[in-house]
């Protein structure tokens, strides 16, 4: 048992919370022969009550906690929508078992979530103080921790969610294991909560609830592995965008530079600012559509369909070859032939915006790279 000075950490290493309630610390008493005696300084009521409220909000916790969260947060699941391959095992886990709630429960730093929560309503998560998942987690634990009766058991009996709502009185949860640069931890549970006591749970259902957390960590799992292609789907949109922005931009403050220039004839200056304004086009449509794909992903967690759109193909190909040959360093000729067979207006079903990002590299590229001293040309 602790001494009169126990603390959270001696609370951490077997003291019970009753134990520091009753036992505040004191101040030692005085020596002998030092006056009248003095009588014992308790602490001032407001640092009592901050001791009650650390001691209420005390929770078990494995020595390996740190790398355990890590591993929580690697996976990129807290706070996500709920979704229906976890609602799926949890409905049917809820049905066989006849109970009122069943969780996926996941125990972060200072809180638990639920992933999949049938019972609660719509509550998304607790404190880690009130988590019985909290207990089911450690080391010690059972495979599948049951507390047939949490009035009756000390962890619980004055935990908020069993003397308030939703009034646990039955718990049984196995752990959610999962494997983090070669080590396993356990991330969570699946449990299956009742308002009344349940003085059995057989072997068989121990068991069921031992193979509903294996195929939680299997969809755990698979939405890694689909948030980390996603991470990576992103990181290539975005260098993509940031790369077909770069020629236009290139164009457009070249243009602005020819500009400054007062020896510029009209005709000069006005063929300057079509380069700048189609510049200014292709840069809009491309963030444009970025903006679009991103709505899109955000809102339905899917790309943004292609818009296609009938335009004319010669016009789209001319204002390509301007962007992408104007202010080439490579003295190259760019030839432009159309087949005789188009006709001059032919028009064509295409998402316009990806084409010319296509057409504009291709020709900017081949330009950059093509042979000058053979006199090269690139031809469209």
């Amino acid at each position: 048992p602790p001494s009169r000075g126990g603390s959270l950490s001696s609370l951490r290493h077997g003291a019970s919370m009753e134990d520091l309630r009753e036992h505040p610390t004191q101040s030692p008493p005085p020596e002998a022969g030092a006056g009248a005696a003095e009588p014992l300084e308790l602490q001032e009521p407001a640092a009592l009550a901050e001791a009650h409220a650390m001691v209420d909000k005390w929770f078990p916790m494995p020595p390996d906690e740190s790398r355990r969260v890590e591993a929580l947060h690697s996976t990129g699941i807290l706070d996500t929508p709920p979704q229906e391959q976890f609602d799926r095992v949890t409905s049917m886990l809820r049905r066989i078992l006849n109970v009122p709630i069943c969780l996926v429960s996941l125990v972060d730093s200072q809180r638990q979530w639920f992933k999949s929560n049938l019972g609660l309503g719509e509550i998304r998560e607790t404190h880690r103080c009130s988590a019985f998942c909290a207990h089911a987690i450690m080391p010690g634990a059972p495979q599948v921790m049951v507390v047939h009766d949490a009035l009756e058991d000390p962890r619980f009996a004055k935990n908020d969610l069993v003397t308030g709502e939703p009034l646990i009185r039955f718990y049984a949860g196995a752990p959610i294991f999962y494997e983090f640069e070669e080590v396993t931890f356990k991330l969570g549970t699946i449990c299956v909560i009742d308002q009344k006591p349940r003085p059995h749970f057989s072997v068989g259902d121990k068991q069921l609830l031992m193979d509903m957390s294996r195929i939680v960590t299997d969809e755990l799992i698979l939405f890694k592995s689909a948030h980390e292609e996603r991470a990576r789907e992103t990181q290539r949109f975005i260098t993509c965008t940031a790369h077909d922005l770069k020629t236009p931009l290139s164009v457009f403050r070249l243009a602005v530079g020819i500009l400054q220039d007062e020896k510029l004839t009209p005709t000069e200056r006005s063929e300057i600012l079509h380069h700048a304004e189609l510049s200014c086009d292709m840069m809009s449509s491309i963030i444009d559509g970025a903006i679009g794909s991103a709505r899109a992903r955000w809102s339905s967690g899917e790309h943004m369909e292609s818009c296609p759109t009938v335009i004319r193909i010669r016009d789209l190909v001319d204002d390509c070859a301007k962007i992408g040959a104007f202010g080439q360093a490579n003295p190259v000729e760019l030839e432009m032939t159309h087949d005789p067979r188009l006709p001059r207006h032919a028009e064509v079903f295409v998402d316009g915006v990806l084409l010319k990002r296509c057409l504009v590299n291709l020709i900017s590229n081949a330009m950059k790279h093509a042979v000058t001293c053979q006199q090269g040309c690139v031809r469209i």
